[in-house]
């Protein structure tokens, strides 16, 4: 069973997400804000199959995660998707060059795509 860690700041985005993807048989954890989604990714270690950040969130933004996220040799290999509201070319290019897998726009987020882009990368 894949595991997912759901890292968004808007609750009521980050349980839809939640509920959808446990209804498709994912195994789900859920943070609030970068600082939460880093403690719960090194208390999962190996076990997570691949994390959506919001990028712009309080405590820790996701763009701070994924550099803490890319300093571990165990975290690093896990896939990091990046939910955003924006599709700002200049954010874009700098989680690419921080290493992030992808970008899903949060307006056009469906599970059928969150599915796919969850099979594509873990």
């Amino acid at each position: 069973m894949k595991k997912v860690l759901i890292v968004e700041d808007n609750e009521l985005l980050r349980t839809a997400l939640g509920k959808g993807l446990l209804g498709l048989g994912f195994d789900v954890e859920a943070a609030t804000n970068g600082q939460e989604g880093l403690e719960a990714a090194k208390k999962a270690g190996g076990d997570l199959s691949i994390i959506l950040c919001d990028v712009m969130m309080p405590v820790m933004d996701g763009f701070q995660m994924l550099r803490e996220i890319k300093q571990d040799p165990v975290l690093r290999r896990i896939p990091f998707v990046f939910l955003t509201a924006i599709g700002d070319l200049d954010r874009m290019e700098k989680g690419r060059e921080l290493g992030v897998a992808d970008f899903l726009i949060k307006d056009n987020v469906d599970l059928d795509k969150l599915t796919e882009v969850i099979n594509k990368y873990a």
